[in-house]
């Protein structure tokens, strides 16, 4: 684990040869995002919806955490944001550890954002311990509020206390998007939508507290067009 944006599979050339995918990763995706969040400079990879809401530690192998929910969107949506800003993408498979930080009361979510082209315009998951008409959903913000596109969910996810999750997105060509935690075989949301192309991805939540570490993202190709939106830490 380390820092930075690799450069495709070029990025791990010198390390005895490129690494085979993990299992699930499509083989002829490159890794393009390998960020473990260790080191403080490690922000500089991501913009803020507010950079006041979101904090580097060094503890627990480092992480990058969201304390606060200042930011107001141009329509419902997570009030705290923080996005990979250097590169858009179509389909992907992304990787996270995350932890949910809120000790109790409200929904207890935590969020993770894709094909991102604008604040007013990208899906996103609410991952939160009880599935109701906005919590714990796919959600799509299309210059209005958001809107569940959720096919398939279970009735919420137990995030436990000082407990990291394995996240598991993945975004298809054709449109299928599934979010997977701790390795399980089996999605806990599925969504099928195909309004919005390639954008940019991150993390955030509603209202509540959450901390991110060792991001993966795989894909077949990016783009690279750094975001006009949000601002540097």
């Amino acid at each position: 684990s380390g820092g930075g944006v690799a450069g495709g599979a070029a990025g791990l050339a010198g390390m005895g040869g490129i690494q085979p995918n993990p299992e699930g990763v499509p083989a002829d995706y490159q890794l393009f995002i390998d960020q473990s969040f260790a080191e403080a400079s490690s922000l500089s990879q991501l913009k803020f919806a507010d950079p006041q809401d979101w904090m580097h530690q060094t503890t627990d192998g480092g992480f990058v955490e969201a304390t606060g929910a200042t930011y107001a969107p141009p329509h419902a949506s997570p009030d705290s944001l923080a996005i990979f800003f250097e590169q858009k993408f179509g389909a992907f498979v992304l990787d996270a550890e995350v932890m949910q930080t809120n000790p109790s009361g409200g929904h207890r979510d935590f969020c993770v954002a894709w094909a991102m082209e604008s604040p007013s315009r990208f899906y996103y998951a609410h991952i939160a311990e009880a599935h109701d008409a906005v919590a714990h959903n796919i959600h799509i913000v299309l210059d209005a509020d958001r809107t569940a596109i959720t096919k398939t969910n279970t009735p919420g996810f137990a995030w436990g206390t000082n407990e990291w999750h394995q996240l598991r997105l993945t975004r298809s060509a054709t449109g299928d998007m599934a979010v997977y935690m701790d390795g399980s075989a089996m999605p806990i949301l599925t969504a099928s939508d195909t309004r919005l192309g390639s954008g940019y991805v991150g993390f955030g939540s509603i209202g509540d507290k959450g901390r991110v570490r060792n991001v993966k993202l795989w894909a077949p190709s990016s783009e690279k067009a750094p975001a006009g939106f949000f601002a540097a830490k």
